[in-house]
């Protein structure tokens, strides 16, 4: 409506008597919201304040808006957000407020978000997240990539209908222990390029409803911590530290479809860990340090293997075939070692 234009305020009388139902003055020179600043619109549903100069939002800005479902503050200069008193017959979906400097979640800002599903605080400078003893009974997805967390506890997502978090590119070092204890609806964990070296072996035990997590581009060195997410289907742990993989591992994870261990540094792959990943599609483990696949071949499911750049110096494709005719539907061997191929 207003959008990319030059103006410092939003006078509610403008719109007064207007069944408006979406309202943009995205790139404007918008400063502040006042205390029920949007009280003449109260059909609006989308409400979009994105790349302004917005320092302070009063408490009670959208209280008078019963049919609120987005609000975009995105690209803003918000440093802090203590409390926001929503309508309670709002059911509002989205809250962007990426691209800010907030530097703490607090307790009553989450607790005043009514019902809100989706919010997304990308690219901040959140440290900490303080919600103490308070459990958060609605908010289903959180997107918080690209900020300064360093640790992971259970203190600080007691949010139990959480589908969908995202923690990328932060600076996570340590995932303690009982970390999922509330979060047991959790489907999707995105935990990709932060600076993980440990992760307790029970901090994600409760997660038996996990589809999918991606801790690549880390700095792990062991698996075991994924022993118990039965439900597993996607698990990407390329970019870390890994040398050994054990058994154990995968044990229990019958429902695991791709598994990507490439570019680590493997040179040991205890025999029949893969075996009953029955659901298994693709298995990549290009980049490592393999020299034998023997261990790779009590498999007996159809399956893409991907052994590029690796150290492999034979290949038994008579063994492959005797053992298990039916393991691979698609074999990638380049640039190894090899020296020989037998078919006996």
């Amino acid at each position: 409506m207003m959008k990319a234009n030059r103006m410092k305020i939003i006078n509610r009388e403008w719109f007064e008597n207007l069944n408006l139902h979406s309202l943009d003055f995205e790139n404007n020179f918008i400063e502040s919201l006042k205390d029920n600043h949007f009280r003449t619109m109260r059909s609006l549903k989308y409400i979009y304040l994105s790349i302004n100069r917005i320092k302070e939002v009063n408490p009670l800005a959208f209280k008078s808006l019963v049919n609120l479902h987005t609000i975009d503050l995105k690209g803003n200069e918000i440093n802090e957000m203590d409390y926001l008193d929503l309508n309670d017959s709002s059911i509002i979906d989205t809250l962007d407020l990426s691209f800010n400097k907030i530097q703490i979640i607090r307790k009553n800002f989450l607790i005043s978000l009514g019902n809100l599903r989706c919010l997304i605080l990308e690219n901040n400078f959140i440290f900490d997240i303080e919600l103490y003893n308070m459990e958060i009974k609605f908010i289903e997805k959180i997107k918080m990539n690209n900020n300064r967390l360093t640790h992971l506890n259970e203190d600080m997502f007691k949010m139990t209908k959480i589908t969908d978090l995202s923690l990328q590119y932060n600076l996570i070092e340590k995932i303690e222990s009982n970390f999922a204890k509330y979060i047991l609806n959790l489907n999707s964990l995105d935990l990709h390029q932060n600076k993980l070296k440990f992760i307790e072996d029970d901090a994600l035990s409760n997660l038996n409803k996990l589809k999918s997590l991606y801790v690549y581009e880390n700095q792990i060195s062991n698996l075991s911590f994924i022993t118990d997410l039965i439900s597993l289907t996607i698990l990407k742990a390329e970019h870390n530290l890994l040398e050994k993989i054990f058994k154990l591992y995968f044990l229990r994870l019958i429902n695991l479809e791709h598994v990507s261990l490439s570019h680590n540094q493997i040179d040991f792959i205890e025999y029949d860990s893969f075996k009953n990943l029955t659901s298994l599609i693709n298995l990549d483990l290009l980049g490592n340090k393999l020299r034998l696949i023997d261990d790779l071949l009590n498999i007996n499911y159809a399956l893409t293997l991907n052994l590029n750049f690796n150290f492999i110096n034979s290949l038994n494709i008579g063994k492959i075939l005797n053992k298990n005719p039916r393991s691979f539907t698609h074999l990638e061997m380049r640039y190894n070692n090899i020296r020989s191929i037998d078919i006996n």
